[in-house]
């Protein structure tokens, strides 16, 4: 049975120019998805991320959230999403149970609660940005990691 990123890889070939994601006025194609998350994965790599590595994703369904889910998981990490509602105090007793907490993505506010945690902090903000470099339309291969991803875990 293939897991969630081999077929949003299977499907960025097969699909590559369909729609996969339709966000407010955006629609991101498989094609264009599976270079975002290539690139948030080489990014989670560079800082680290392993298999097995907890990351947490305090975040609403946004394009960003997508991109690091399957990034996450691509560079082999465990993907702990909550819901961008919880309060800081319940964030970090999540991060106390769950052991150690490698990373962590979530709004500006939550840092502290990321650093407290021990996490590597990455605003959400900024998953797009490490994604797909400065424009978050940037081709297939024009994203940092691009060359460093291999293949999949």
């Amino acid at each position: 049975m293939k897991s969630v990123v081999e077929k949003l890889a299977e499907n960025s070939v097969l699909f590559k120019d369909k729609t996969a994601i339709i966000f407010r006025d955006e629609a991101i194609t498989y094609g264009e998805l599976y270079a975002r998350v290539r690139g948030f994965c080489g990014f989670m790599k560079r800082l680290g991320i392993r298999k097995g590595d907890l990351v947490v994703c305090r975040a609403s369904a946004t394009p960003a959230y997508w991109t690091a889910y399957f990034g996450v998981q691509l560079a082999g990490g465990i993907f702990v999403p909550l819901e961008k509602d919880v309060s800081a105090e319940t964030m970090t007793a999540v991060c106390a149970s769950l052991g150690k907490v490698s990373a962590f993505v979530a709004a500006e506010r939550d840092r502290e609660t990321a650093e407290r945690c021990g996490a590597a902090f990455i605003r959400t903000d900024d998953v797009m940005r490490v994604a797909c470099g400065n424009d978050a339309s940037a081709p297939v291969g024009a994203y940092p990691g691009a060359d460093d991803v291999g293949q999949i875990l």
